[in-house]
């Protein structure tokens, strides 16, 4: 919503992530690791007319999948 005053958004959105243990010389070698995921989180901002952030007021980051 766009007022006076700023732009407030709030909105859910996902993010993807690859997490990696061990070397990339141990990953090509086979003995590193390898994950993706994607992470859901939600969020309430709000940001000046220059789209900077004034106010974070909410920030939710699902990890129930890095858990399953």
């Amino acid at each position: 919503m766009v007022r006076k005053d700023g732009i407030e958004l709030l909105r859910s959105a996902a993010v993807p992530v690859t997490l990696q243990y061990g070397s990339d010389t141990d990953y090509k070698k086979g003995d590193g690791l390898r994950w993706s995921y994607s992470f859901w989180f939600t969020f309430h901002v709000l940001l000046d007319h220059n789209l900077e952030a004034k106010e974070i007021r909410r920030l939710d980051v699902d990890t129930s999948a890095y858990w399953d």
